[in-house]
């Protein structure tokens, strides 16, 4: 959003992207060749799990 002297601001940060296949992220993955399974380990190995 841009206010009256165009600077802009953020309204919200998606930290739980949707995961279903009309969902963004699966499709801009497939745009880049990287197939749903493999989006689904990249988000995996990244999990930290807090002691």
């Amino acid at each position: 959003m841009l206010d009256e002297k165009n600077i802009p601001y953020m309204l919200e940060v998606n930290s739980l992207p949707g995961m279903t296949d009309i969902s963004d992220l699966p499709a801009q993955a497939a745009c880049a060749g990287i197939k749903y399974d493999k989006v689904v380990e990249i988000i995996l190995k990244t999990a930290r799990l807090h002691k």
